[in-house]
């Protein structure tokens, strides 16, 4: 089953999926292979939940935090909805998309591999635009503010 996609004259997108998955899946694919951060500002207000109904397990989900990225510390991005649900919202800082890389049910081990790997693979570089780092910001102060393992 795929969602079927296709741009209109204007320029403009039309997904028509055959479940709601797949909305999700078509707009983080459409960004990753357009490379376009200006397509991921304007989608930034769309919200797409992730639970649906009882047969979700967000009652069940760990301790994380609404707000801020657990693999980085920024402030500036809201991971769970008020049902505990993954927000899918990217965050500008280290590029986590909440949801993606991680969820409400992901264990310390999954979210420190994450966070080593956006370490260790660009050196805590800003993953957004340059114009949106905030002043004077330095990712392990970041971290260690929001009680987070630096890793090694």
């Amino acid at each position: 089953m795929c969602a079927r996609a296709r741009y209109t004259l204007d320029g403009s997108l039309t997904i028509k999926p055959e479940n709601p998955w797949e909305v999700i899946i078509s707009i983080k694919w459409l960004l990753r292979t357009q490379n376009s951060w200006h397509l991921f500002r304007t989608l930034r207000g769309v919200k797409v939940a992730n639970c649906f109904g009882p047969q979700s397990h967000a009652l069940n989900a760990m301790s994380m935090n609404k707000q801020g990225c657990p693999i980085c510390g920024y402030t500036e991005i809201t991971v769970l909805d008020e049902f505990n649900c993954t927000t899918f919202e990217i965050c500008e800082c280290c590029g986590s998309e909440s949801g993606v890389e991680y969820d409400q049910h992901s264990t310390q081990e999954h979210l420190a591999k994450v966070r080593s790997e956006w370490v260790n693979a660009t050196n805590c570089a800003w993953w957004g635009e340059q114009e949106s780092i905030p002043n004077n910001w330095n990712p392990k102060k970041q971290m260690e503010v929001a009680g987070i393992e630096i890793p090694q």
